[in-house]
């Protein structure tokens, strides 16, 4: 693992202050970038046993939940705040492939 993996692992970036100081800070990660780089990570610490599939089912569920989830926290309109129930079966999909990923290595 290289540095910087290891600090975003623990979400901590860094940056000089004007005196050339490093300032270490939460780290602002895109939350799709950091549940692949999660997944990525446990590819490495097991050597591959664990495998991830991007293109699975229930990956395509959680980026779409993501966009309903990104909504609710910032509505622009009314509607913003209606949930379908397509979006509901999305994020159930996503919750049930997400705990079978990360159970299937156990």
């Amino acid at each position: 693992m290289s540095d910087h993996e290891r600090y975003l692992a623990v979400e901590i970036d860094a940056q000089l202050d004007d005196k050339g100081d490093v300032v270490e800070r939460p780290a602002r990660l895109r939350l799709v970038g950091n549940v692949r780089f999660a997944f990525r990570l446990l590819e490495k610490a097991t050597r591959g046993a664990f495998r991830f599939d991007p293109s699975s089912e229930w990956w395509a569920s959680l980026r779409k939940t993501i966009s309903v989830r990104d909504r609710l926290t910032h509505p622009r309109l009314p509607q913003d705040i209606d949930v379908s129930g397509e979006e509901i079966v999305d994020a159930l999909k996503a919750k049930a492939g997400f705990e079978e990923a990360v159970s299937s290595y156990e």
